[in-house]
Parts: structure tokens; C-alpha cells; sequence
């Protein structure tokens, strides 16, 4: 028997499709792009023509119906450029997502006339497939789910061996194409309902588990600094009070006008001046005032000067502080490491339409589209000699605001001669 084109070009159509779906997941659930439009392209066309070559074979061994996934996987692996079993958790994250959805559309199938071995039907399959993937992964937040499967606990690995059950039992079911499937249709579904009702609970669960760990976790590290700055204020108090008492006496030791005059202007300045920005405590974050002033007495050791200008004391925010917390720390942290003695960094923090506002400006380099692009890819630094610890301060914080919905921009600004670099983010 020859080569059949026409059948070829539709099995790759489909495997196109299917190729497809697996971007669209895989984007959501990493939440970030996968590389340049053209390298994306080429690996998209080389795994649809392997998946196509299998399906033309029209073998149904066992062998054949697992190789689609294991090239799926290694289309995968290659396209994230993660570790094997991370692109595993997003293989089969993916195939749950899709072979749920496409479960649901056979089961529509089954009760109207259309032929589902037709090849517009099952393109119209996929296509309507393709546009439910695109909306889950707009609607909902998937990329939670990926996020746990990183965590080896119990918990956690129960949850990923009933989701690897469910996408091979339905991956099995699907192409198995066992006689009056439908009748068993009701077991199935009941099975697998449950399974994910588990798997949501146990998610849930899990979401306000870590949520509260990393409220305890941000009270923990900035609470004593609020302690300490309470000290300090108490200490100061007790200085006021001593100071009151010897200015009280400067009209009984002090001889004539210009004498009173003079240690009058001393004490007053001695009196005013604090190394540390106490205004900052009035923020109604008080964790995020206890982390600007550890930053800024860290900036202070190194003599970086750090210029604050706060237009909002009453910050509302949809995001919890702890949000809040990584974010500028993140942005502080890489302003200091890339400051030099006498530099100064300008912050600003502001409250707009119920969303937290901050901007942080620092000496830096002329914001290329080459620079921009590399700055917040994992491991980039512009510092000579880079560990393995720089380098993600910056992806981390792309990956933060956008599973929290936020903003994110980088410009450049001319001031006092100094080409500076200002990043602001809005959560």
C-alpha cells in the first residue's frame, strides 16, 4: 500500500492541533513565554510531524498508543527547557486539562448523528478543545497546581499519583474505543469526579496552608525590627526628656543673648537629628515598614544613600502584604547590589485606584530591547563573576506580579547627570 498524502497532511493537522493545546497549557502554567516565535514554530512542526507519522501508521498496539505522550513529554522538556520531571508534572497537567475537556466533548458527540471518526469532526473536536484550553488558562489560576507538584510532600505526592491515574485511565479509555463505551460513561465520570473533587480540596487546602505559612513567615523576620524601632523610640523619648531638662537650664548657666543662642541651634540639631527614617512607621503596613527601615539601615552600612518619597501613607492593596513584602524586597535588594559607595536610590510609594504603587530608582545601565529581554530571564546578571544566587532575583519577581495580576515597567531617567534605571510595579 503506498503513501497516502492527503491522509498524512490531515493526521498532521490534527497533530498540530494537539501541539497546540500543549503550548497553551504548558504558557499557563509557567506563565511566562517559551522562547522566540520561530524556535517555538520549528520544534511545533518537528513533534506534530512525529506524532502525525505515528497516527498514520494506524497501529493500535499498546506501543503506539503511549508513544503521542512520551513524544508529547519529550516536546515538552525541550520546548521548557525544565528537568525531567518537571516537564513530566507539566505533561501530565496538560494531558488532565485536555483529556477532561475532550472526554466532555465525546460524550456531547455520543448523543448527536456525526460520524467522531470524520476528519472535519475531529477537527472541529480539537479546535473547540483548543478555544476551552485557551479560556481555563485565562480564567483559572492553573499554574497554582504546578506550583505544589515542585513540593515533594505527602500530601503532594498523592495528588500527582491520582492525577497520573486519571489521564491514563481516561488516555486509555479514549483510544481503547471499547464497545458500548458509553454505558460504562456513568462509572467513569463518577470515578473521576471524585478523584478530582479530592484533588481540589487537597488543593485548596494547600493554597491556605502556604498562604498562612508565609504571613507567620514575614511577621517572624520583620516584627522583631518593629520591636527594635519601638526600643529606639522609647530610648529617644527618655533622650527628650534629658534634653528638656538641660534646655530648661541654659537660661541659668548661659550669661548673656548669643551664648543662650548658640547652644540653643546645638541642641536643637542634636536633638532632630535620627539615623533612621522614622516617618516610615507610619505606613499602616507595618511589616513593610519594618522591611524598608532593615533596607535602608542595610544601604546605610555600605553608605548608599536611600531617598524616600512616600505620597500615601494608607496603602490598599488586593494582594496580602507578604505579596507586597517579596516584591520590594526584590527590587531594593538588587538596587543596593548594584550601587556603589555615595550612590543614592530614590523610592517612592504611592496608593493609586486601591492598588500599591512603588518605584525604585537607582544608578544603572541604558535600557536596550537586548537588555530588557535578558534581565529577567533566570540566571542573567550584569555583574562580573556571577554565582549561581544572582540572576533570579528579577525572573522571580516577573513570575510574582504576573500570577498576582500586577504591573510591571522599566524605564530610564536623566538626573543630576546620572543615567538612572527606574523599575515600577503595581499590585
Amino acid at each position: 500500500m503506498g503513501f497516502d498524502i492527503i491522509e498524512f497532511l490531515q493526521c498532521f493537522f490534527i497533530a498540530i492541533l494537539e501541539m497546540l493545546f500543549v503550548l497553551v497549557i504548558t504558557r499557563g502554567l509557567l506563565q511566562h513565554s517559551l522562547g522566540s516565535s520561530k524556535s517555538v514554530l520549528y520544534k511545533t512542526i518537528l513533534f506534530a510531524s512525529i506524532s502525525a507519522l505515528i497516527a498514520y501508521s494506524g497501529s493500535n498496539n499498546l506501543l503506539f498508543r503511549i508513544l503521542p505522550l512520551i513524544a508529547h513529554l519529550i516536546f515538552i522538556l525541550i520546548l521548557t527547557n525544565k528537568s525531567i520531571i518537571q516537564s513530566v508534572y507539566i505533561g501530565i497537567i496538560s494531558y488532565a486539562c485536555i483529556l477532561i475537556i475532550q472526554l466532555g466533548i465525546i460524550v456531547i458527540f455520543n448523543f448527536t448523528a456525526l460520524n467522531q471518526n470524520s476528519f472535519y469532526v475531529q477537527v472541529f473536536a480539537n479546535i473547540l478543545t483548543l478555544i476551552i484550553s485557551s479560556l481555563i488558562v485565562h480564567f483559572v489560576p492553573i499554574y497554582h497546581i504546578y506550583d505544589f507538584m515542585l513540593r515533594k510532600d505527602i500530601a503532594l505526592r498523592f495528588l500527582f499519583g491520582n492525577t497520573f491515574a486519571i489521564v491514563f485511565l481516561a488516555s486509555y479509555l479514549v483510544v481503547a474505543h471499547l464497545p458500548h463505551f458509553i454505558y460504562y460513561f456513568a462509572i467513569i465520570i463518577i470515578a473521576v469526579a471524585l478523584l478530582c473533587f479530592v484533588n481540589i480540596v487537597l488543593l485548596r487546602s494547600r493554597i491556605m496552608v502556604d498562604k498562612q505559612k508565609a504571613i507567620i513567615d514575614n511577621y517572624n523576620t520583620y516584627l522583631p525590627i518593629i520591636g527594635e524601632l519601638i526600643e529606639q523610640v522609647r530610648s529617644r523619648q527618655h533622650g527628650y526628656d534629658n534634653n528638656l531638662q538641660a534646655l530648661s537650664a541654659l537660661s541659668v548657666t548661659c550669661e548673656d543673648y548669643e551664648t543662650l543662642r548658640t547652644e540653643l541651634l546645638k541642641n536643637i540639631d542634636a536633638m532632630s537629628y535620627s539615623d533612621l527614617p522614622m516617618f516610615i512607621l507610619k505606613l499602616n503596613l507595618k511589616l513593610l515598614s519594618g522591611m524598608l527601615v532593615q533596607k535602608y539601615s542595610l544601604a546605610n552600612k555600605k553608605k548608599i544613600n536611600m531617598n524616600f518619597s512616600i505620597n500615601n501613607y494608607n496603602i490598599q492593596s488586593t494582594v496580602p502584604e507578604y505579596i507586597i513584602i517579596e516584591a520590594v524586597g526584590i527590587l531594593i535588594d538588587n538596587a543596593i547590589e548594584a550601587s556603589n559607595e555615595n550612590d543614592t536610590i530614590y523610592i517612592s510609594i504611592d496608593c493609586v485606584n486601591n492598588k500599591f504603587v512603588f518605584e525604585i530608582k537607582n544608578i544603572g545601565p541604558i535600557l536596550t530591547s537586548e537588555f530588557y529581554n535578558n534581565i529577567f530571564k533566570r540566571g542573567y546578571s550584569t555583574k562580573p563573576n556571577t554565582d549561581k544566587n544572582r540572576g533570579i532575583g528579577l525572573n522571580t519577581l516577573l513570575e510574582l506580579i504576573h500570577k498576582n495580576k500586577g504591573q510591571l515597567s522599566v524605564s530610564n531617567e536623566l538626573h543630576l547627570d546620572n543615567n538612572l534605571i527606574a523599575f515600577r510595579i503595581e499590585l
